[in-house]
């Protein structure tokens, strides 16, 4: 039987980056909790998102409501070079 493994705040964010790389470079928490079985809480996720900001991998863009109005959101975009130079084998 196979335990997953825990990984450090570096390599979490790092895996983070490379799936939102993945799905297309912009994400919002809710997103990302759907696509994350490690991030089934939007709050979790905005956490991870956050120190992902703190760490410079990416920033946060506001977006206003619709044109019907609705509420204002934000959106985590990564910067280019969160998965520059890094490969998926890992080391």
């Amino acid at each position: 039987m196979s335990k997953a493994k825990i990984l450090t705040p570096e390599e979490r964010r790092e895996h983070t980056a490379r799936l939102i790389h993945s799905l297309g470079g912009v994400i919002t928490p809710r997103e990302l909790a759907r696509h994350s079985w490690r991030f089934r809480q939007v709050n979790v996720a905005t956490s991870l998102l956050e120190s992902m900001v703190s760490a410079n991998l990416g920033t946060w863009v506001d977006l206003n409501g619709g044109p019907k109005g609705g509420r204002p959101s934000r959106k985590f975009v990564l910067c280019n070079s969160a998965t520059a130079g890094r490969t998926h084998g890992g080391a």
